[in-house]
């Protein structure tokens, strides 16, 4: 049919994968550090590995082995399927990559960027990985279609709480009719849990994440809206000294309406800059811009 094309390659075991990776970066001086990719809803098998080769082309300076991980999805028909990829394709990825926790685990630093979607299966990830630990230096939830409420004290009741914190509210009080995979509590905690230090990259002109508000609709609104348009009502949600030491917030919406940022020059800025630990001159995705543009 129209389109149709054949992507050829080698099975090998998780092992095999895992020191494949590993020797790659052993042995070639142009890479330090593993990016690993989620990509988002609705794209074709190609579209991640096109993306790879761009970055590793136009970013090899970065030190970065950049690789893509294709999950299903039903691509190029975004609107109709995307409701049904959100609550069975992409929670089947999320649990696959659970099962399978050790192969990001390596002995050279290692990253992982989710864009869009992305996000929900790196959370559904966290949430069914079995005795979880540091596997990765940053997490990059970028233009993350995912809950605002990601980091807040309510949605992260296992989180270590400051001596002051309060209850807002009865979570049956403010989340009505949602699907049990998105209620689970204790998401953002779960992803820390796996992460040195998290960065959720966002832009509130982002056009696409507004139509998670048309699915979502009906639910309580830090469900309904995306984390990646609205970035800053999640860092005043951030009240946890435990989230505030491990996730920070960079505010893209110079981006306008941008959905597809996460290969953009200012955002692989951010990924160097950040590479390991927190960077010794930008603390915020605005800092972090104007430095770029100065020099």
């Amino acid at each position: 049919r129209f389109g149709a094309y054949r992507i050829y390659g080698e099975v090998v075991s998780l092992e095999e994968f895992k020191a494949a990776v590993e020797e790659e970066v052993r042995t070639n001086d142009a890479y330090d550090h593993v990016m690993y990719h989620f990509h988002g809803v609705g794209n074709a098998p190609d579209v991640p590995f096109m993306e790879a080769h761009r970055f590793m082309e136009n970013h090899a300076d970065t030190g970065y082995l950049w690789i893509p991980f294709s999950w299903r999805t039903s691509w190029g028909r975004f609107q109709t399927f995307y409701e049904f990829d959100r609550n069975t394709h992409a929670i089947e990825a999320g649990k696959t990559f659970a099962a399978s926790i050790d192969m990001f685990n390596l002995s050279a630093p290692t990253s992982l960027m989710a864009h869009s979607m992305g996000n929900w299966v790196t959370r559904v990830m966290a949430q069914n990985t079995i005795d979880p630990e540091i596997v990765f230096e940053n997490i990059f939830m970028v233009a993350a279609d995912e809950r605002m409420d990601m980091f807040a004290n309510d949605f992260n009741p296992a989180a270590p709480q400051n001596a002051n914190t309060k209850k807002k509210a009865n979570q049956s009080e403010v989340y009505l009719k949602i699907p049990a995979e998105e209620l689970r509590e204790n998401g953002g905690y779960d992803i820390t849990k796996l992460t040195k230090h998290v960065h959720v990259v966002w832009n509130s002109g982002d056009v696409r994440l507004r139509q998670r508000e048309l699915f979502q609709n009906g639910f309580g609104p830090n469900v309904r809206m995306a984390l990646g348009r609205f970035g800053d009502l999640s860092e005043r949600l951030t009240e946890l000294a435990y989230f505030q030491e491990r996730v920070t917030y960079h505010d893209f919406s110079f981006e306008g309406e941008e959905h597809s940022y996460q290969l953009f020059d200012d955002a692989v800025d951010l990924y160097a800059e950040f590479k390991s630990g927190e960077s010794t001159v930008a603390t915020t995705g605005k800092m972090l811009r104007d430095n770029v543009r100065l020099d």
